[in-house]
């Protein structure tokens, strides 16, 4: 902790000479002109807004403009003055995050004191930025349907996103989802709150904590043409939390949805597959809500509070798997059946107005959050999944000021930790069926992990009216993260045992024994620094950014506990480590590390806008963009290993537990009690990064078009084509040598049915060794066979709530191409390698509401995508004395026996209804809506098993009925969850 809080003081000092980045926020542009379209320089321009303290004075340049960055989403009103002309005040302004409104200010001339009031449809033609980027603002949030976590919000409203593991109504609300777009993974998104960073450190693209939708003020989301303060190439997700003002206003909400509200949509079919009725049902999942703000000192400090509760218990497909052995205790079977999850949450801000160009701001979240089946499926049991007790703390402060009319300063710092424990439930070994893939008696590992985040962020923008013919709208800024981790892994007797269940009858496999308990320590730095110019001349505006990074893997001095198979200072005699071979010396100390790995990249961007009529309401835009990818904190390589062995077992009394007994190390292996023969060592290398490893990046080029239809309502078009480089993967050495280690043969595949010599049977050729004993070698290495590449085509109609009614809709086309997964073979390399890589082919998603007479509010959304693309594969055994045929020389191997993503699974969609009605009491309101969520009770299936082979299934799920076997692939092991209703109680003061 000394270490984290030295490196933020150091860095506060820092950024009070420098700036960051503020896609948090949105821009003014106010240009005043006259009667004949001149420019008129020195008007005063007054802004105020209810989000505002106090107003905010500024005066237009020699160019007629005056720009006002840094503002919170949220509607306007621009006062417009100068001696001799008329006072023009502009009502009614809405602005959103990360847009830039130009408002042309007509004065006419006069000689008396008089003032007009102007109002209209806000301009939603963003004629000074570039970027696919979408508002959702809590208009939209609280008027249409939707779960109550940031993940059903995006899926559902957010254009082009694509989510793989569909939600109904919040049932996926318990747990994070990844999420993708444009190509990228979710390991390459960047999550903000307040505009700071908070991705969680090991995981990037997922973050630290969960959210409360209902204190959101807005939501931006941008899935291309990113800004350049934005590093990664994935989607940003901004999310900005309500601010007290001058003005008392709070809610109380309560929700409930459960059993007695839902149906069941397991039909027949999806019986026959195995599949349960009500397997993917709601128990109960409630969100209760309460939060106030406002001002503590009028004009000069405010706050805002909230404290939440939401509880998330529903089924889930397969989940308790059946357990068939009379030597599998199952003393958790009385426990809960569910996927249960409950998230307590509280949050604060307050925000104090020093004056007009000074403004701090102080945030503060804690949450805890209880999931006592994490990893809950058809493949583990009560006991065998674990159980989670989390703590999260967000803390930021933030300082805006003001240093001229063409000079502004933002700048914030944040510290984020997260406790995350994943605990063995039972003290027994855990034991996997190697046959049926599931895990009995224990969870196999314990993993108590605490990851921290610093973040300092500072941002200057600076504005020249005239130089070199055009306006010069400068911003630079500095970004730096410091993300250590701490992980504790525990394991109940310090091993792992395999079975398998296939014919003569259960048997023990192998024990895989462990270095553990193991402490681990290490960290990840990166640093940004970053600059922009922004030249406009006429109708035409041109960026030219370029974008440094410094990223540095951080192995801290560690040391770890004892091990009772691995103990400090036993010794590993003449084996090969990395083609030599050596003795090995366990070792419990470990030394700093750094530049483990250390990268310096640039990231250049250009992008611009041309405004076709000049009115602000045809506007043509292109970019192109280098991305350079993330790391988390488990890339740093760690000489702090988990050494493992995996032996043969030898269950000498048949009871299914590993028995050390009188075992004893003979330099190599341990020899006596169930040890039976040594298979594998694992982890003795010292890991050391490979310095010839460059960092990946990912360009991207984007052509678009948006255009205000009629006043209020946008429409876009846009292109976007994206391509991975220098991409890391698992590349052999050996390349150069498989045509002589390597011939083709022709095998026959069992086909979809998984059985030999029936109708669908098909040759395949793979890649079989000329030889046993031929090694291949795969490292971690850059290759450009491994990228992706993305074409897509988006269209999208916005209408911002104006008149009772507010749309979001939009349809992508995309394709995600690669040449192969793995180069660490010539069956991973060649063999029906090439293919689509993931997403949606086809997306299109609508939310909208509109407000009807007499208090009556509707509200929908509508989401139709096509399914997910699979490969079939088919796992090819390796010869023996008893495997003559269909088989190959080198270990067993796994082939795509069909092109990658020939298949898609079935068309995805759903309808949510919302209907309901407002009660004004006095200056307050009640409102109670009801929620309809898959109203068509669609029960797509969304995740199949993708295998060539059978699959023993009990029909209906039922524990008591005989096996019966079908085909593997494409059978259902997950399905969309039934309609379900939703009774929201809410009530604003």
């Amino acid at each position: 902790m000394s270490r984290i809080l030295s490196f933020a003081l150091a860095q506060v000092l820092f950024c009070t000479a420098m700036a960051a980045a503020q896609v948090q926020s949105g821009s003014l542009m106010v240009r005043a002109l006259d009667d004949q379209g001149a420019v008129v320089p020195g008007a005063t321009v007054v802004i105020t807004a209810s989000i505002l303290p106090q107003a905010i004075n500024g005066t237009t340049d020699i160019s007629g403009l005056y720009r006002i960055p840094g503002l919170a989403a949220g509607t306007y009103t621009v006062t417009t003055s100068l001696p001799g002309f008329q006072t023009v005040i502009r009502d009614g302004v809405f602005l959103v995050q990360g847009q830039t409104i130009t408002l042309d200010i007509r004065m006419k001339v006069s000689s008396l004191s008089e003032s007009v009031t102007v109002t209209g449809e806000s301009p939603v033609v963003d004629t000074k930025s570039v970027g696919s980027n979408t508002s959702i603002d809590k208009t939209l949030l609280d008027k249409t349907p939707g779960g109550k976590d940031i993940w059903n919000m995006l899926e559902y409203k957010a254009p082009g996103i694509v989510v793989e593991s569909p939600d109904v109504g919040g049932n996926q609300g318990g747990l994070q989802r990844s999420m993708s777009a444009r190509g990228a993974p979710n390991a390459q998104n960047t999550q903000l709150l307040n505009g700071v960073n908070v991705n969680d450190p090991a995981a990037q693209g997922f973050a630290m904590s969960y959210y409360v939708p209902t204190v959101m003020e807005d939501v931006q989301v941008s899935t291309g043409a990113q800004d350049i303060s934005v590093g990664t190439g994935g989607i940003l997700i901004n999310m900005v939390t309500k601010s007290g003002t001058n003005t008392f206003n709070g809610s109380v909400l309560q929700t409930y949805q459960g059993e007695k509200t839902q149906t069941d949509n397991i039909d027949d079919e999806l019986k026959a597959a195995g599949i349960r009725p009500n397997a993917n049902s709601t128990d109960i999942i409630t969100n209760s809500n309460i939060q106030a703000g406002g001002p503590l000192l009028k004009n000069k400090l405010f706050y805002f509070a909230t404290a939440n509760y939401q509880a998330t218990h529903v089924s889930v497909v397969g989940f308790p798997a059946v357990v068939p052995y009379t030597f599998v205790p199952t003393p958790l079977a009385d426990t809960s059946d569910q996927d249960t999850t409950d998230i307590l949450a509280g949050e604060g801000k307050i925000t104090y107005q020093l004056n007009g160009n000074n403004r701090f701001e102080g945030y503060l979240s804690k949450q805890r959050y209880d999931k006592p089946n994490r990893g809950a499926s058809n493949l583990n049991t009560q006991e065998s999944n674990s159980k989670e007790l989390d703590t999260f703390v967000i803390t930021q402060l933030a300082y805006n000021r003001v240093l001229s009319s063409t000079m502004f300063l933002d700048s914030k710092i944040s510290y984020n930790n997260t406790h995350f424990p994943l605990y063995q439930k039972t003290d027994m070994q855990p034991l996997t069926d190697n046959t049926s893939t599931v895990l009995y008696r224990n969870r196999t590992n314990t993993a108590i992990m605490f990851r921290r985040r610093v973040q300092f962020i500072t941002n200057l923008h600076y504005y020249v009216p005239q130089f070199l013919g055009g306006r010069h709208e400068f911003k630079v800024g500095f970004d730096n993260g410091f993300t250590p981790e701490d992980v504790d892994t525990l394991r109940a007797d310090d091993v792992n045992l395999t079975m398998l269940s296939n014919a003569p009858g259960p048997r023990a496999n192998t024990v895989n024994i462990f270095n553990s308990p193991l402490h681990v320590e290490r960290a990840v730095m990166n640093t940004a620094i970053y600059g922009q110019d922004a030249y406009s001349i006429g109708r035409l505006t041109v960026f030219g950014g370029l974008r440094w990074e410094r990223v540095e893997g951080y192995l801290p001095a560690q040391s770890t506990p004892d091990s009772q198979y691995f103990p400090d200072g036993l010794v590993f005699r003449n084996v090969p480590i990395n083609g030599v071979v050596q003795n090995y010396t366990v070792r419990k100390q470990f030394d700093e590390v750094r530049q483990d790995p250390l990268w310096h990249n640039f990231a250049p961007r250009v992008s611009g806008t041309f405004d076709l009529k000049g009115d602000g309401k045809s506007v043509i835009k292109a970019s192109w963009g280098k991305y350079l990818d993330g790391i988390n904190t488990g890339t740093p390589p760690n000489p702090n290993a988990n050494i493992n062995q995996v032996y043969a077992w030898n269950d000498l009394n048949g009871d299914f537990i590993f028995q050390r007994g009188n075992a004893a190390w003979d330099g190599l292996q341990y020899v006596g009690g169930e040890f039976g023969a040594l298979q594998a060592t694992n982890n003795l290398a010292v890991a050391v990064f490979d310095k010839s490893v460059r960092r990946p990046f990912r360009e991207e080029t984007s052509v678009s078009f948006d255009r205000e239809l009629i006043p209020g309502v946008l429409a876009s078009v846009a292109g976007f084509f994206s391509r991975e480089r220098d991409t890391q993967g698992q590349v052999d050495q050996n390349i150069d040598q498989w045509p002589q280690l390597f011939t083709l043969i022709t095998l026959t595949d069992p086909g979809r049915d998984g059985v030999l010599n029936t109708g669908d049977d098909q040759p395949i050729q793979v890649y079989n060794q000329n030889q046993t004993g031929t090694v291949t070698s795969p490292v971690n290495k850059n290759n450009d066979l491994l990228a992706q590449r993305y074409r897509g085509l988006d269209f999208q109609v916005t209408r911002r709530q104006s008149k009772g009614w507010q749309l979001l809709a939009g349809y992508t086309f995309s394709t995600t191409k690669v040449d192969a997964t793995s180069i660490s073979s010539p069956n991973n390399a060649y063999v029906n390698a090439a293919g689509e890589a993931g997403g949606r082919r086809h997306n299109f998603k609508a939310s909208g509401s509109y407000d009807l007479p007499y208090g009556v509010v509707f509200g929908f959304g509508f989401r139709l995508n096509s399914g997910l693309p699979v490969t079939r594969t088919w796992a090819i055994p390796s010869c023996s004395a008893t495997v003559l045929t269909q088989c190959v020389r080198q270990a067993s191997i796994t082939v795509n026996a069909e092109p990658r993503g020939s298949e898609l699974l079935p068309w995805l969609h759903t309808l949510d209804l919302r209907g309901g009605k407002r009660f004004p009491i006095g200056n307050d309101e009640l409102e109670l809506t009801f929620d309809l969520y898959n109203a068509t009770n669609a029960n797509t299936t969304f995740a199949v098993r993708t295998t060539t082979s059978l699959s023993a299934i009990r029909p209906a799920g039922d524990p008591n009925a005989p096996t019966q076997n079908i085909a593997s692939f494409l059978s259902p092991t997950n399905v969309l969850a039934p309609r379900v209703g939703r009774f929201n109680i809410s009530y604003r003061f």
